[in-house]
């Protein structure tokens, strides 16, 4: 990526880059010894900057059952042994942050999924419902919570997920974002508005002042025009 290039051209050891793929090896979303030994035997191999799996931000949604999570304090001790593994090695690591809004895994007990709207995807059993804009300011809260703990665990920096159709992809795309843009107040066709919403919290939490601690890199940059 030349976002992340830009960054760290004095900073990686190499331009060897893993981007994320998901391997289902948490428990629960904790970081397993499986998990520690995966991305330990690729900071070993040699990798210069690795962006982990996704990560989930809140706890009421899961996009399969072995992905990763950092929804609460809990989740940091085990960050903090991955983290420690690669940078062993001298490894980059970055956490890639997410929400899989109506792409949630159908676990019993999950309530309605998700959206920008009542419009979901093809293969839908049912229609998602539209989220709140009391839901978006909790949404934009429980990103830059989970952005700082990833700091606490001693991570490099943050990545937002915006691919595979998540929330902060649906926000981006004229289509489906209207009514959600309007929503907060601002118009329909400002590009990234929830990815901006969220780089806007982070930077008000204290230990974020100093931007070269989050990095607002977002999946599938080409397609921002923010």
């Amino acid at each position: 990526s030349r976002g992340l290039g830009d960054v760290y051209k004095r900073q990686i050891k190499n331009r060897i880059f893993m981007p994320p793929l998901s391997t289902n090896l948490a428990d629960k979303g904790y970081v397993t010894d499986a998990l520690v030994k995966h991305y330990e035997a690729r900071a070993k191999g040699g990798v210069g900057l690795i962006v982990t799996e996704v990560t989930t931000v809140e706890p009421t949604y899961t996009y399969l059952p072995g992905d990763m999570s950092i929804y609460d304090d809990s989740y940091i001790p085990g960050w903090k042994k991955l983290v420690d593994a690669v940078h062993r090695y001298d490894t980059k690591i970055l956490s890639q942050l997410f929400h899989p809004a109506y792409m949630a895994f159908p676990i019993p007990g999950t309530p309605q999924l998700i959206a920008p709207s009542n419009v979901g995807p093809y293969y839908a059993k049912s229609a998602p419902r539209e989220v709140t804009k009391e839901e978006l300011k909790v949404l934009v809260k429980q990103f830059g919570e989970a952005a700082l703990r990833f700091k606490k665990a001693g991570g490099d920096q943050c990545n937002i997920s915006k691919g595979n159709m998540i929330i902060c992809v649906k926000f981006q795309k004229q289509q489906s974002c209207k009514i959600c843009c309007y929503s907060l107040g601002d118009k329909a066709h400002i590009t990234g508005k929830f990815c901006l919403m969220v780089a806007s919290f982070f930077y008000r939490i204290p230990q974020f002042k100093n931007h070269k601690n989050c990095l607002l890199y977002t999946s599938d940059a080409a397609d921002d025009k923010a």
